[in-house]
This record gives C-alpha cells, structure tokens and sequence, in this order.
C-alpha cells in the first residue's frame, strides 16, 4: 500500500519503504545501555525507511534475536506479533489466564487468516482463551483451525454475528 501511495508514512518519516527491519548494530549512541552492543543482531518496527541499506532505532524499539532465529524470522515478527500483541492484552485488556471459577474469555478476530490475524489466534490460544475467527475463504479458515482457532466462519456464507452469539450461548 505504501508503494502505491496508499499508506502514506507519518509527517517527517521518510519516504522510503518498509516497516519492519533485522540486522547486525553497526553503532551505539552514548546513551545505549550497555545491553545493546556493535555486532548484536535485532528487529526492530519503524515508521518508515526499513528498506535503507542502514537506519537509526531508538534502542527501546529494539529487541535481540535469537541465534537461532534468521534475519527474515526477525523481520517478519515485530509489524504482526507486536500489533496482535498490542490489541489484544494492552488495548484489549485480555488478560493470560481467567481468574479461577470464570470461564475462559472469548475473542473474536476479523481477518483471521492475515498475518495479524494468525499471530492474535496463537495469542488468545496461549493466553488460555478462545479465539473465534472471521475469514473468507475455507483455506484460511482452516489455517485458523489449525492454529487454535475454535470456531472459524466464513463471513462470505455465515452471519458472525449470529454464529459467535451462539457458540457463546446467546452472550
């Protein structure tokens, strides 16, 4: 969208692509704690530039990748992760375990087969909740299914709406 001039970045971002970045810390700032270091590899979510050849992150928006992990693992993780992340237990409130005695909670994610969608389905799973899903197609419903979701419907042929009211007895 933003090569297309559809998703235009922030007023004084760069106007070079890319959000998301992973690679080897070339320098540090005096201020860095002494953590993050000259040869670190990280991943970091930018508002623009993650295209350059080199850009500068705030250490804060940095986080250490794992040896195990490639460069295209850390690039791919911050835009989906960190924005389910964000939505579902910051902005959502959900919380990683209902209090003893309630039922677990129930989340209902729109566009269950995108990136974002995928990664909130593995969230709400692990989190010990029940993640309810929207696609439009039977092949990204089933990737949801296979990821935890434990209802999956199309919004194309179903009514969501009715259909989550009555997974959740009528609430």
């Amino acid at each position: 969208m933003q090569a297309r001039g559809n998703y235009p970045p922030p007023p004084g971002v760069t106007d070079i692509l890319g959000l998301e970045i992973s690679g080897v810390i070339a320098g540090v700032g005096a201020y860095v704690p002494k953590d993050i270091k000259v040869g670190d590899r990280v991943a970091s979510l930018l508002a623009g530039g993650g295209y350059a050849t080199r850009v500068a992150v705030h250490h804060k928006m940095l986080f250490h990748l794992p040896d195990d992990w490639s460069f295209e693992m850390g690039a791919a993780l911050p835009e989906a992760w960190l924005t389910a992340y964000v939505n579902l237990f910051i902005e959502g409130g959900l919380r990683s375990s209902a209090p003893k005695g309630d039922a677990p909670e129930t989340v209902l994610i729109h566009a269950g087969g995108s990136g974002v969608g995928t990664a909130a389905v593995q969230l709400v799973r692990e989190a010990g909740a029940k993640p309810i899903v929207t696609a439009g197609t039977e092949s990204k419903l089933e990737i949801c299914r296979e990821l935890g979701a434990v209802l999956a419907i199309n919004y194309k042929e179903q009514d969501f709406l009715k259909e989550v009211m009555a997974a959740n007895g009528g609430n």
